[in-house]
């Protein structure tokens, strides 16, 4: 829970006005606030959910996906 803020402050300050940011997690509660506090850092944030199998198809992938932008001025 403490690298959440650090995280949504460093990938603000390093995206590009126009780009973007992916960051994966399988679920774990630590990451709950994730999107809360990436908003409260200026991005905007597109919470997506993942499932599926892994390319040989031995283990499922379950989880959510934030994609990250700077909130527009």
């Amino acid at each position: 829970t403490r690298n959440l803020r650090p995280l949504a402050e460093f990938v603000y300050n390093h995206l590009r006005p126009d780009g973007f940011a992916l960051i994966g997690d399988p679920n774990r509660t630590t990451a709950d606030a994730f999107d809360t506090i990436a908003r409260h850092c200026d991005l905007t944030v597109e919470l997506l959910a993942v499932e599926g199998a892994d390319q040989d198809a031995k283990q499922a992938v379950c989880g959510r996906l934030f994609r990250l932008r700077p909130k527009a001025c």
